[in-house]
């Protein structure tokens, strides 16, 4: 699908640095998928994205200057979610390392946002995920974490 027909409706997935277009509506707070708003406290949902039913986390980010998803992802992988954790809203390439490195799987843009920065950028910024401060304290992987892991939050 291309990114104009997809302008309408649907939506634009980032994984592993390309674009994923998707033509159905956006998904729906459901048993295994959970929406949160940057806003939201810490204690009313850590127990809920601890379900064992839950595979999919979106965090709303309200603009691109806003870092409360980012560090709300770093607690949600830090707690031992294992599913995917996605950051949804205006984000702009140059944040796609810091996303990673938080524990986000997936970016979600709107067409409009691909149309000003195309896949080429998120690419070359993804890139950059190991030019950063960690990397001269060792191999350093993204945060995610399996069954069992204990992690100092």
């Amino acid at each position: 699908m291309s990114l104009e027909s997809s302008r309408q409706q649907g939506f634009i997935v980032i994984r592993d640095g390309k674009f994923h277009f998707f033509e159905n509506p956006q998904p729906a707070e459901t048993e295994t998928t959970i929406i949160l708003e940057p806003e939201t406290a810490p204690q009313t949902w850590q127990d809920e994205v601890l379900a064992p039913d839950v595979e999919l986390i979106i965090i709303r980010q309200g603009s691109f200057s806003d870092g409360r998803a980012f560090s709300m992802g770093r607690r949600i992988r830090c707690l031992g979610f294992g599913g995917v954790l996605r950051l949804k809203g205006p984000l702009i390439a140059d944040q796609y390392p810091m996303a990673i490195r938080c524990g986000f799987d997936e970016i979600e843009i709107t067409a409009s946002q691909a149309r000003r920065q195309p896949q080429v950028q998120w690419s070359r910024a993804l890139e950059r995920t190991g030019n950063n401060y960690l990397s001269i304290l060792g191999n350093r992987e993204p945060l995610r974490f399996g069954e069992g892991a204990v992690v100092q939050p």
